[in-house]
């Protein structure tokens, strides 16, 4: 078990741990400040703030929220991660003061005043937030993570190519209306220091990205295997995999859930479209998802599936997710439809992915009434074969 310490945090500041939320104000601890976390089990944590009307922040940037993500180690006798309150930023950074971190491990270790006004992680979080950010490692966050930790609007990119759709360009409008209302300088605030190194996804529609056009020129490929290569996206998928993570299949799918919770709770547009451009990958990769890495289609599916049961639990989340994911020609459907059509289509298929990608079709059509979604279960339907 490890311990965050957070320091200096005011009143009226909504903090985001996993997806746990609540205030910082004088009944949370009973008295005195706020001073952090304890008892946090082992794994990727997201850590997020919020001034709100009670606190010193009147800002509307400021009002997104801004987080961060850590690992806990596991295992480390007194594991400590301290963080402080920024009043310049209005966010927790890293405490890069020697001395000053010294002695808030040591309060968070001996200090019963100090430990007494700590949240204790509860237990009934963990399965949840599990579910979404299984996959997401150290060096997950070490590779994606913003040169200064901080996720925020500040790392939106003004590109309104970014927003494809009615709902993620009205997204778009309210992060550009938000820097507007703050002040002039405010639209040219967004740091390139805090946008995240995503991975660049070759994208084949259009002109094509310039991961797309490198690859289809190391690959050679021209007209009817071109055309193939669009109706199955598994050599694209490979070739990503092994140049980019070296056919580490798990973290792709660190870095889908690592986007997921940057789009859920930091509102991240490029999180949103990061996480849309890989599914819209896999799902579109059958050779690899039914053949070469069935182990990779099983947890994409039901982390999938886990993160849309979190989202749809949070009322707030889940009127986002209606609106953005709702759409009958939105990529998940139009997405889980075609793989869903694949695995119909198969000849032999696992059963551990006709089982997972059933169970997703089922939540999509139950909550968010996406029609057609329905696994064949007929003569001809796929021979179903045991991993």
């Amino acid at each position: 078990m490890a311990t965050l310490v957070c320091a200096d945090v005011p009143k009226g500041v909504s903090v985001t741990l996993d997806h746990h939320q609540f205030d910082v104000d004088g009944e949370l601890v009973g008295r005195g400040a706020w001073t952090g976390v304890r008892n946090l089990p082992p794994g990727a944590h997201f850590c997020a703030t919020t001034p709100t009307s009670k606190g010193a922040s009147t800002s509307s940037q400021s009002c997104f929220p801004t987080g961060f993500f850590f690992y806990v180690e596991g295992g480390v006798e007194g594991e400590c991660h301290v963080v402080e309150w920024c009043a310049e930023t209005e966010s927790l950074v890293e405490c890069v003061d020697d001395d000053r971190r010294r002695e808030l491990e040591q309060r968070s270790r001996s200090d019963l005043d100090y430990l007494s006004r700590m949240l204790r992680y509860d237990p009934a979080w963990q399965d949840a937030w599990r579910g979404v950010s299984a996959h997401i490692t150290a060096e997950t966050i070490r590779r994606v993570s913003p040169v200064g930790s901080r996720i925020g609007v500040e790392g939106e990119p003004d590109d309104p190519s970014l927003a494809s759709t009615p709902h993620e360009r009205m997204l778009e409008e309210q992060l550009r209306r938000g820097g507007r209302e703050e002040g002039a300088g405010a639209t040219t605030s967004r740091s390139r220091d805090a946008r995240c190194f995503y991975l660049d996804l070759p994208q084949l529609g259009g002109r094509g990205s310039p991961s797309a056009r490198k690859f289809l020129e190391k690959s050679g490929l021209t007209g009817s295997a071109l055309t193939a290569l669009h109706l199955d996206k598994s050599p694209v998928l490979e070739d990503l995999l092994e140049r980019e993570l070296g056919g580490n299949h798990d973290e792709l799918l660190g870095e889908m859930q690592f986007a997921f919770v940057c789009f859920l709770l930091c509102y991240s547009l490029t999180g949103f479209n990061q996480w849309k451009r890989l599914l819209v990958l896999a799902l579109g990769s059958e050779r690899s998802m039914l053949e070469t890495r069935p182990e990779f289609a099983v947890e994409l599916l039901r982390a999938l599936r886990n993160q849309l049961e979190l989202a749809l639990r949070e009322a707030e989340a889940a009127a986002l997710v209606d609106e953005v994911l709702g759409e009958e020609k939105h990529f998940l459907a139009s997405g889980i439809r075609g793989f869903l059509l694949s695995v119909a289509e198969a000849e032999v298929v696992p059963v551990a992915v006709e089982e997972e990608a059933a169970r997703l079709a089922a939540l999509v059509r139950s909550r968010l009434g996406v029609a057609g979604l329905e696994v064949e279960d007929d003569d001809d339907a796929p021979v179903v074969v045991q991993l």
